[in-house]
């Protein structure tokens, strides 16, 4: 199984605690799908 997730930015990417952080300034509202998708994928997988 192959799954692509895309979502390009022009600023680096933060990575904290090994997970990506949003950049937007209201952050604690953003960044919930990857969660989301990683939660999934553990689930149903081994990531």
């Amino acid at each position: 199984m192959f799954i692509t997730i895309s979502n390009p930015i022009v600023k680096d990417v933060i990575i904290k605690s090994n997970s990506i952080q949003s950049t937007k300034k209201d952050n604690e509202v953003h960044g919930i799908g990857l969660y989301s998708v990683k939660q999934v994928l553990k689930n149903t997988m081994e990531i």
